[in-house]
C-alpha cells in the first residue's frame, strides 16, 4: 500500500460514514495493498490507517472520541469538519477528525445529569429503587458491593450559539465518550448539540466537554476563552490522567460563510487545552492560528504534550509542550536535529524518539543521543521505548540481507536481540520496563528487499522470538488495538485481516496463545476494544450488541442487565469499551435509540456493574 492510499483510509476511518459506505471505501482505499505479505515501508503506511480500525469501523452514524487530540479545517455543520479524534497513527485533512501516536487509557465519555436504573441507591437528585428500578440525580452513589447496576449518561442543558439559538428540541442531542480513569469512577467526554436552521443562519452541531465522577455527578466544563477571539464551536477531550485529575483534548473556532445555496460553517484548530478542576482550562498552543493539527503523544500526568500543527500550504510542524516550560517548537530545542521527525513521546514526558534520515535518535532536555547501528545492518529505524525512555526498540536493514530486531539501552547502547532467530520482529508495542515486545513477524524479501511482514510475534526478556500463530493464519495482518498490549505484557487484542478484509479480532495471551474471538450470532462481526488489566476480561462488541469476552466466551452485556430485571429504557447497548475487573465487573460503552424526524440516532454513554463469571 503506498503512503497516499493509508492517507485516505486513515481520513476515512476517522470521519462518520455510515456502514455500507465505509466498507465500500475501506476496499478502494486498500485496494493497492491486496498482498497479504507487505514491506516494512509498506507497513508503516498501512498500519498509518488500519490501526484506526480497532474503533473506527465498530462505530457508524456518528463519530466517537478516542485517543487523540486533533483538528482539521474545512466546511461543515458547526463543528463537524476536523475534530479531536480517535485512534492511533493518521493524518488530519479537509474536514475530517484527526489521529495519530498517542492513545487513550480506557476511553469513555458520558454526560450530566446522570439517569441510572436498577440495583442499588443512585444518590444526588433520585432515591434508589430495588433491582429495575430507576432514579435520576447526579451520581452513582452507594449500594451493594455485589449489586448489579446500570447508569446511563444524559446531555446537560444545551448552550445557545452566538445568535441566540437553541437546539431543536426534535433533533438528537448525544454524549460521546472520551476517556475514563483507571477506576471507571471519573469519565470525561462531549455532548453534541444539533441546531435547527432559522432564516441565513447555518445549522450545525454544537459540542462541550463535560467530567463525570460517580461520587459527585456531572459538570460541564463550559467554553474556552480564545486569545484569538474566535467562537468555539467545538471542545473535545482526547485524554484523561489514570486519577482522573487532568484533561487533554483540542478545540475548534467555527465562523460562516457562504456555501452555495446555503450558507455553512467552517471550522479549524483553534488550539489544545490541558483541564484541572484547579486551574480550568490552559490553553497550551500553537501560539498563533492553524488550520489543523493533532497531538502525537502525551506523559501520564498530561503536562507534556507532543504534537504537530499546520496553516494553509506550510509543512506540517511538531511542538513540545510542557507545564514547565510551556510550547516550544521542535525544531528550536537546543540539540534537536534539522531534518529530526519525532516517531513518540516516553510516558514519563522525559524522552522524544525520532528519527532523522534513516538515523533513529532520543532526545532529552538533559542531552541529544543518536542510537546508531548493528554490525552490517546499517538502517535502523526505532519504533517503540519504554515509559521512562531507558529502551528503544526497532528494525534494522541492510538490503537483502535479512531484517534483524534490535533493543537499544542506555548501559548497553544499541544490539540486536538475535542475529541468528529465525523469528525477527517489527515492534508495535512494548512494555513500560522494556521486558516485552509484540509485533509483526519481519522477514527477508520484498520490493527494495525491505522486509516482508506476517503474524504476530513475542519476546520477553530472556526468551526467543517466538511466531504466536502457525499454518495459513501467518499470512494474516494482525493489528494491535490501542493500548492493545496489558501493562504486564501477557496479553493482547487487535484486528485480524485476511485479504485485506477484516476476518474477525483476537486475544492472545502468553499462557492460552491466540485465539478468535467468537460472536454471539455467526454472521456478527467482531470488535476488540479494550481489555482488563489483566488481561481476564476483553470488552467490545458483536454485530449490533456489547459484549464482554471471558474464559466461557462471549457475553451479551444487555441480556445480563435484563436478567437482573435492570431497565435499559429503550437504550441499545452498542459498544463496550472498556471494563475492570475485580470482585465485580465494570464496564462502559456506548448506546443509541432512534429519534423521531431524524435519521440519525441519539447516542448516550452508559455504565454497567456487572457480576463476574
Amino acid at each position: 500500500m503506498t503512503a497516499s492510499a493509508a492517507h485516505l483510509l486513515g481520513n476515512y476511518l476517522a470521519t462518520p460514514q455510515k456502514d455500507a459506505g465505509r466498507s465500500h471505501l475501506l476496499f478502494v482505499a486498500l485496494n493497492e495493498g491486496r498482498g497479504m505479505k507487505q514491506t516494512v515501508e509498506q507497513r508503516r503506511a498501512y498500519m498509518a490507517g488500519l490501526l484506526l480500525l480497532t474503533t473506527a469501523l465498530a462505530c457508524s452514524g456518528r463519530s466517537t472520541n478516542g485517543e487523540n487530540a486533533g483538528g482539521s479545517a474545512g466546511t461543515s455543520n458547526f463543528a463537524g469538519a476536523g475534530g479531536s479524534g480517535a485512534g492511533n497513527a493518521g493524518g488530519a485533512s479537509g474536514g475530517s477528525t484527526t489521529s495519530s501516536g498517542g492513545s487513550n487509557d480506557n476511553p469513555l465519555g458520558g454526560s450530566a445529569g446522570s439517569v441510572a436504573s436498577g440495583g442499588s441507591t443512585i444518590g444526588g437528585a433520585g432515591e434508589g429503587n430495588d433491582a429495575g428500578g430507576e432514579a435520576s440525580g447526579g451520581s452513582a452513589g452507594e449500594g451493594p458491593a455485589d449489586a448489579v447496576r446500570f447508569l446511563l449518561l444524559e446531555p446537560p442543558a444545551p448552550p445557545s450559539t452566538p445568535e441566540g439559538l437553541m437546539p431543536d428540541d426534535e433533533r438528537n442531542l448525544s454524549t460521546s465518550y472520551c476517556c475514563a480513569s483507571a477506576d471507571a469512577s471519573v469519565i470525561v467526554g462531549s455532548s453534541t448539540y444539533v441546531f435547527p436552521r432559522f432564516s441565513d443562519k447555518p445549522s450545525g452541531e454544537l459540542t462541550r466537554a463535560f467530567i463525570w465522577r460517580e461520587k459527585t455527578g456531572l459538570k460541564d466544563l463550559g467554553s474556552i476563552s480564545d486569545p484569538h477571539q474566535g467562537f468555539v464551536a467545538s471542545i473535545t477531550p482526547a485524554y484523561l490522567t489514570a486519577d482522573g485529575s487532568r484533561v487533554l483534548g483540542s478545540y475548534l473556532l467555527g465562523e460562516a460563510g457562504p456555501g452555495g445555496s446555503e450558507p455553512v460553517w467552517s471550522t479549524h484548530l483553534g488550539g489544545f487545552f490541558v483541564w484541572s478542576e484547579a486551574q480550568g482550562y490552559t490553553r497550551i498552543g500553537p501560539p498563533n492560528v492553524a488550520d489543523s493539527g493533532y497531538i502525537t503523544g502525551y506523559s501520564a500526568d498530561a503536562k507534556t504534550v507532543l504534537g504537530q500543527v499546520q496553516s494553509g500550504s506550510d509543512a506540517w510542524a511538531d511542538f513540545l509542550w510542557t507545564e514547565a516550560d510551556g510550547f516550544s517548537w521542535l525544531k528550536d530545542l537546543v540539540g534537536w536535529p534539522g531534518e529530526g521527525r519525532a516517531i513518540s513521546l516516553s510516558r514519563d514526558g522525559s524522552s522524544i524518539l525520532g528519527i532523522a534520515g534513516e538515523s533513529g535518535f532520543r532526545w532529552r532536555k538533559a542531552g541529544f543521543q543518536w542510537l546508531g547501528t548493528v554490525g552490517i545492518w546499517p538502517v535502523c529505524r526505532p519504533e517503540v521505548m519504554s515509559a521512562d525512555g531507558a529502551v528503544i526498540a526497532g528494525v534494522c536493514q541492510n538490503g537483502s540481507q535479512p531484517p534483524i530486531t534490535f533493543r537499544w539501552t542506555e548501559a548497553a547502547g544499541m544490539a540486536a536481540i538475535d542475529v541468528n532467530s529465525p523469528v525477527q520482529i517489527l515492534p508495535a508495542a512494548i512494555t513500560d520496563q522494556g521486558d516485552v515486545l509484540v509485533g509483526s513477524e519481519v522477514r527477508a524479501g520484498g520490493p527494495l528487499q525491505h522486509g516482508l511482514l506476517q503474524g504476530f510475534a513475542f519476546w520477553q526478556s530472556g526468551g526467543n522470538m517466538q511466531q504466536t500463530v502457525s499454518g495459513a493464519d501467518v499470512e494474516s495482518t494482525y493489528l494491535l488495538a490501542s493500548h492493545g498490549l496489558t501493562p504486564d505484557g501477557s496479553a493482547a487484542i487487535g484486528a485480524r485481516l485476511s485479504n485485506i478484509r477484516r476476518s474477525g479480532d483476537f486475544q492472545w495471551t502468553k499462557t492460552g496463545g491466540m485465539r478468535d474471538l467468537p460472536p454471539l450470532n455467526a454472521t456478527d462481526q467482531v470488535y476488540a476494544l479494550g481489555q482488563s488489566k489483566d488481561g481476564r476480561i476483553v470488552a467490545g462488541s458483536s454485530g449490533p450488541n456489547a459484549v464482554l469476552w471471558d474464559a466461557a466466551g462471549a457475553r451479551d452485556i444487555a441480556a445480563d442487565l435484563r436478567s437482573a430485571s435492570v431497565d435499559q429504557k429503550g437504550w441499545a447497548l452498542s459498544l463496550a469499551r472498556g471494563v475492570i475487573s475485580a470482585r465485580s465487573l465494570i464496564t462502559h460503552g456506548s448506546a443509541s435509540k432512534s429519534v423521531p424526524n431524524s435519521t440519525t440516532p441519539e447516542e448516550r454513554v452508559w455504565i454497567a456493574w456487572l457480576h463476574a463469571r
